[in-house]
């Protein structure tokens, strides 16, 4: 990288982060800032375009990933490229069928898959697509502050390519993002994604409100336990006796179960798909990765070794321990 890269920015539920890689990759500037909001809209941008500048970033280019609840993606059979089929009609308009849309409204791309066991002919792509009309609001609201959008990436495509040092070369390796709205899984097969899906019921948001209704309790409580105590067994201290601790475990542990049983299925059909070794590493990234003792609690329900991981997997030491700027830092590592 001969520049500074562009400002890789995620705008999250209630969370906005940012990461800048200096020439080489090296650390320029990071931020990780409440915003108490999920709505893009003018005034929240622009409160954030001033931490920008405040927290010493440089430029106004920014990297954005495409919003959760417009994105579109999808695996998808597909005829061989060498038959001169039109493949990048095709995976547009599959993807707009399966997002009842019209084929020209949307701005798509997609990659070759290896081919899987039962694939006898054709060859097999997983597609993503936005809707123009989203890209071009979204740019909108970044260019009326002053900020030039260069590019929008898919949120998983960022978070994989952020954890890459830790699964490159491994024939089978998953990486879940523990975000508040929903939790996310993604698969590697010898480096390239081969699949993708979204958690809703695995989000961070959902199992507080769980620890607010079976703690009757408020939400900065319930946060706190979370986030700060989780599924830590042993405190030899007073804390052992607490009768909410304990409650909160079982909650924290039931909620790790499912994230478990979704993340073991996403390995599985892999797996059985590209009839392929067990995945060599689970790398834990998001808000939720900081809970502590969920690399501990899900190691053994996955079978699968865990990793917590920190921008220092990338950046090497100096960078903050950090795991939710594992979006950010993706965006910012595009160099576009």
């Amino acid at each position: 990288m001969r520049h500074t890269s562009s400002i890789g920015l995620h705008l999250g539920r209630g969370w906005a982060s940012g990461v800048q890689l200096r020439p080489g990759g090296r650390l320029r500037a990071s931020m990780l800032v409440e915003t108490g909001t999920e709505d893009l809209s003018e005034e929240t941008v622009a409160r954030v375009a001033r931490i920008l500048d405040r927290r010493g970033f440089e430029g106004r280019r920014v990297t954005l990933c495409a919003p959760d609840d417009a994105a579109i993606s999808a695996l998808l059979d597909v005829p061989d490229r060498a038959s001169g089929a039109p493949i990048d009609q095709i995976v547009r308009s599959e993807l707009a069928r399966l997002a009842r849309a019209e084929a020209s409204t949307l701005c798509a791309t997609s990659w070759d898959l290896p081919a899987h066991a039962r694939q006898r002919e054709g060859a097999s792509v997983l597609g993503v697509a936005l809707p123009e009309d989203e890209g071009e609001r979204l740019c909108a609201v970044f260019e009326c502050v002053g900020l030039r959008v260069v590019a929008i990436d898919a949120r998983f495509c960022a978070v994989a390519r952020a954890c890459g040092s830790i699964i490159q070369g491994q024939e089978l390796a998953g990486v879940v993002e523990i975000s508040h709205g929903a939790s996310r899984v993604v698969v590697l097969h010898h480096d390239t994604i081969v699949y993708e899906r979204s958690l809703p019921a695995c989000g961070l948001d959902g199992l507080v409100a769980t620890l607010v209704r079976e703690l009757r309790t408020d939400e900065e409580i319930a946060t706190h336990l979370l986030m700060h105590e989780g599924l830590c067994e042993q405190f030899g201290d007073e804390r052992d006796g607490w009768i909410r601790l304990g409650t909160a475990r079982e909650a924290i542990a039931a909620w790790t179960s499912d994230l478990a049983r979704e993340c073991e299925t996403a390995l599985r059909f892999t797996r059985e798909r590209y009839r392929c070794g067990a995945a060599g590493v689970l790398v834990l990234a998001g808000h939720g990765a900081r809970i502590p003792g969920l690399a501990e609690f899900l190691e053994p329900l996955v079978e699968t070794r865990t990793h917590r991981w920190s921008p220092s997997d990338a950046l090497g030491d100096g960078a903050p321990d950090e795991p939710a700027l594992a979006t950010a830092l993706g965006l910012a590592m595009r160099y576009d």
